[in-house]
């Protein structure tokens, strides 16, 4: 019979196995996605590429769309999350570039290939609005809702709309792609969309509240 101090040295290697494993499959996922597309991503390609099984990909994941978006947040989270100043605008100023450029390349490509596919798949739709651009719109809402408080913002700002109207230009040029997602894009998507939601304080009236984080 095998001791407890043996059990103890077993048992974190095979957790150790399976981290490994799980971390196989997401990088295997998120290769394909940026070598295709996210129709073209299958489960059977994700398992042989990640040396594993179906039975273990569908034991972590319940879907495909499962997977990649947890495939995606894996890889981007950090490049797409907003900073922390202390200054609800300077938040802003600083995220909408950070998004911008990181749109520029694979995490755009990435975006792009899941907006597709939700048109036609609602699973894939619903995992993408969930899991990532409703947490962090949840976030830009808190910091706009502080800004109105504040009275950095107008008080009759409509926090859900003030977001779509800063953000949904980036989107329409990643997918319309009539314009370039770069740094001048972003330096003047900052000025004037912030520029268009502040209250008629006084400039050093609304410069002297710093937002918490």
């Amino acid at each position: 019979m095998k001791s407890t101090t043996e059990d103890k040295r077993v048992r974190p290697r095979g957790r150790q196995r399976s981290e490994a494993v799980r971390k196989a499959v997401l990088q295997a996922a998120y290769e394909m996605l940026q070598e295709s597309d996210f129709a073209s991503v299958t489960i059977e390609g994700v398992a042989a590429r990640a040396s594993t099984t179906k039975t273990t990909i569908y034991r972590w994941w319940s879907s495909k769309a499962d997977l990649i978006i947890d495939a995606f947040l894996e890889k981007t989270q950090a490049k797409t999350d907003f900073p922390c100043t202390g200054s609800v605008i300077e938040d802003f100023k600083q995220q909408i570039p950070l998004l911008v450029q990181a749109y520029a390349g694979e995490v755009g490509h990435s975006v792009a290939s899941i907006i597709a596919a939700g048109q036609m798949d609602p699973e894939a739709a619903e995992a993408f609005r969930t899991r990532y651009l409703a947490v962090r719109r949840a976030f830009a809402k808190k910091l706009i809702e502080r800004g109105i408080e504040q009275d950095i913002f107008a008080p009759d700002l409509d926090p859900d709309l003030a977001i779509d109207l800063l953000y949904g230009p980036i989107y329409f040029r990643l997918l319309v792609g009539h314009g370039p997602l770069d740094l001048e894009f972003a330096e003047r998507l900052v000025e004037h969309g912030l520029k268009g939601l502040l209250s008629d304080k006084p400039p050093a009236y609304r410069s002297a509240y710093r937002a918490r984080c």
